[in-house]
């Protein structure tokens, strides 16, 4: 397979991506190989999170040599040729999501091109690596990372640093689950349901993530509080 898909992103979403490449026939590799675990005398420690991710979808990993990079075959060179032909000049972009669909869009687009070696059409040769892969469970891997946060006095929890998001009014001064995923932070109520959804935030600068629909109640009980709500 010769593809190249790629996603620009901080961790591996694994699901969005084989969903996206495979479609509905969605298959997964037996085994991956990782330069990226942690050497601790001579034992290679990968985190809980890539653990977790292995266990759900069944592939065995196959860790790489300490500065080996070439045990890994055409990976590096492919990466080269992906940063020239795709990230020159640099792009810029404020939707990160959809930026990602459009790198999926082009990796599809070299499809009926002609392999530089096997001398054979891309696309069928994608489809014979296809007939290889394992089967995907039913249910996708949930990337998250779950913390408990102390709500302030105006019902927000602060998370990652500077960056503030609501839950509701009668929850400040408490403790409140929160779920942080690469574009939502999710806050949940005491029966863990999601309570609310955030767009989440990146960068130094504070700011301040509120939803209306959470103070609607306490400001239609108290009307007082009319002026000084953000919803105004």
């Amino acid at each position: 397979m010769n593809k190249k898909y790629i996603l620009p992103i901080s961790f591996l979403l694994l699901t969005l991506l084989l969903t996206a490449c495979f479609g509905p026939r969605v298959h997964i590799t037996g085994q991956i190989v990782d330069q990226n675990g942690r050497l601790v005398e001579g034992i290679n420690i990968i985190c809980k999170g890539s653990t977790d991710n292995r266990a759900h979808y069944g592939f065995s990993i196959r860790f790489c040599s300490p500065a080996s990079g070439w045990e890994k075959g055409c990976v590096e060179n492919k990466i080269g040729t992906v940063r020239r032909n795709r990230f020159v000049p640099l792009p810029e972009f404020d939707d990160l999501q959809q930026y990602n669909k459009g790198l999926l869009e082009q990796a599809t687009s070299f499809q009926g091109n002609t392999h530089y070696k096997k001398n054979k059409v891309i696309g069928e040769l994608f489809e014979q690596d296809r007939e290889a892969l394992l089967p995907l469970p039913r249910h996708r891997f949930d990337v998250c990372r779950y913390v408990y946060a102390k709500a302030d006095g105006y019902g927000k929890v602060e998370i990652d640093g500077n960056h503030h998001y609501s839950t509701r009014p009668e929850y400040r001064g408490s403790e409140v689950l929160v779920g942080i995923r690469a574009h939502t932070v999710d806050i949940y109520d005491d029966k863990r349901e999601i309570l609310v959804s955030h767009v989440r935030k990146f960068g130094k600068e504070r700011s301040d993530s509120v939803d209306p629909r959470t103070s609607m109640a306490v400001l239609m009980r108290n009307v007082g509080a009319w002026p000084n709500s953000g919803v105004r």
